[in-house]
């Protein structure tokens, strides 16, 4: 995908699901998300339809517009997966493990050629399961706590009618 052509019709409707979907959930019009990138309101349209050509520029200025996160909108393109686009936009996940990727390149150099592809792999198993069992901690915890807190809410004609 260079600046000046068009994506393919697949990643195009890709793109177009992620824009649109991202504009909805923040509650934009298209003339406001157009007025922020500095475009016709036109332009923007062919734009969220996929029917630009592909401008990693236009989709940094998206993602500023509507407080998303531009990388994963282009990783969604890439991969064909619109929910990872929409799911990172407000933790920005994908941007996080660029700027770390961005750090270890930067601190590895030359060397990061010599890491073996099985450690990579190994290496993000680790990262993305510990964030999976977190979360699902989180969650536990969470579910616990408003057990307890709905029981302790309940009046004594509420428990009693329970046993």
């Amino acid at each position: 995908m260079t600046a000046a052509s068009h994506l393919p019709a697949e990643e195009a409707a890709t793109l177009s699901l992620v824009l649109r979907t991202i504009r909805r959930r923040r509650g934009l019009k298209a003339g406001e998300i157009a007025r922020e990138m500095g475009l016709g309101v036109r332009t923007y349209q062919y734009l969220e339809a996929g029917q630009s050509p592909w401008d990693p520029e236009r989709i940094r200025r998206f993602a500023q517009a509507t407080d998303s996160d531009p990388h994963a909108i282009v990783a969604a393109v890439m991969l064909g997966s619109p929910n990872l686009a929409i799911s990172a936009m407000d933790n920005k996940l994908v941007s996080v493990l660029m700027a770390g990727l961005k750090r270890f390149d930067e601190r590895m150099g030359e060397d990061m050629a010599r890491i073996e592809v099985g450690r990579s792999i190994a290496a993000i198993r680790r990262v993305f399961g510990f964030l999976e069992s977190d979360l699902a901690e989180r969650d536990a915890q969470a579910k616990a706590w408003l057990d307890v807190a709905a029981e302790s809410a309940a009046g004594p004609d509420d428990r009693e009618a329970d046993d």
